[in-house]
């Protein structure tokens, strides 16, 4: 992904060592199945759960988990690279 990202500002001149990932939750909140393509930078990543913690839609941040629930999905990230 940083070399795609890279590439795409080769114009620019972004060096691949220089390039930082940076992620965030999409907001609102997307589902896989409502992903109809790609970003047209980064990628979007989908299917990670968090343990002992969940995601707030409405506060667009991670709280504590509900009482006995273990494991909680993780809304949709995009995540891409910067300089």
């Amino acid at each position: 992904m940083k070399q795609e990202v890279s590439r795409k500002h080769a114009v620019d001149r972004w060096a691949l060592d220089d390039v930082v990932m940076t992620s965030e939750v999409t907001h609102p909140p997307k589902d896989f199945e409502s992903l109809k393509e790609g970003p047209s930078e980064g990628v979007f990543v989908y299917g990670l759960y968090l343990d002992g913690c969940s995601w707030s839609t409405r506060e667009n941040r991670m709280v504590d988990s509900e009482p006995k629930k273990l494991y909680n999905l993780l809304p949709v990230m995009f995540v891409t690279g910067v300089l």
